[in-house]
């Protein structure tokens, strides 16, 4: 298996059926069948699980677990269990479209350990925002590059790929399950000794996302958790050999055909 894609899905309803026949309508004529699309299901009390177990292209890997534990757990539960040589996350609207997961797979292939697709760097990255919305997205990056060392310029990007190696060695010390994590595997991949390499992204389907006082003053409590975690982290502990994917800890049973409503 050459190329593995994990989609984390939360209230994806409606959307993952779409997202998949994107996806396999792409890159089954490129890559025929060396690859796998693994959908992760972050605890959806919807029927996102329902509808990813309905997937019945051979490409796609069912994956899930009965409580929504957060976006970083969902990419961490995949990356795990890629077997992919080259392994790319993304979110399930295909914000940055297909093209520019290829081309990230095609970075790592050449020889790129870990790739971030930047907005910050195309030229088109913020086409459609306001001047006042670019000023505050670039002083948050700017603090976040302060707090954290990373020279990443859009270490929130939602379409990052890694080699095998970086993705099971990193991946296999991560523990932020929330939107730090993120920033968790940028501060680990630096940690470790693996060149962070940018492309240049645009994102097709904007969303209506924004950037609150509250999640500035949350993100600055989980960087310097994480900085302080990743500071006791022993030599031993960055250099043990990565987990097969046919080894990693056993998880929590996938979700049933009903899951209980949540409280």
């Amino acid at each position: 298996m050459k190329y593995s894609l994990v989609i984390p899905a939360y209230k994806e309803e409606g959307r993952v059926t779409d997202t998949a026949a994107r996806l396999t309508g792409a890159l089954t004529p490129r890559w025929g069948e060396d690859y796998e699309i693994l959908f992760v299901s972050d605890g959806s009390p919807d029927g996102t699980w329902d509808e990813i177990r309905a997937l019945t292209d051979p490409h796609v890997v069912p994956l899930g677990y009965p409580d929504n534990r957060g976006k970083g757990h969902a990419v961490r539960y995949g990356m795990l269990r890629a077997r992919g040589e080259f392994c790319v996350f993304c979110d399930c609207d295909l914000a940055y479209g297909i093209e520019a997961v290829v081309e990230l797979f095609s970075r790592l292939a050449s020889g790129e350990p870990v790739c971030v697709a930047s907005r910050r760097i195309h030229p088109e990255g913020y086409v459609g925002y306001s001047r006042f919305r670019r000023f505050l997205s670039g002083g948050y990056y700017r603090m976040l590059r302060l707090l954290t060392g990373i020279r990443a310029s859009d270490s929130q990007s939602g379409l990052k790929g890694f080699s095998a190696e970086a993705a099971r060695r990193i991946f296999s010390l991560c523990s932020v399950d929330g939107f730090a994590f993120d920033l968790e595997v940028l501060m680990l991949a630096d940690r470790m000794g693996f060149p962070v390499s940018e492309m240049p992204a645009k994102i097709e389907q904007n969303s209506d996302s924004s950037i609150r006082l509250r999640d500035v003053f949350r993100m600055t409590r989980d960087v310097l958790r994480i900085k302080k975690r990743i500071k006791k982290l022993t030599p031993a502990d960055l250099s043990k050999a990565p987990a097969d994917p046919g080894t990693v800890p056993s998880a929590p049973a996938a979700p049933s055909a009903d899951p209980p409503a949540p409280d």
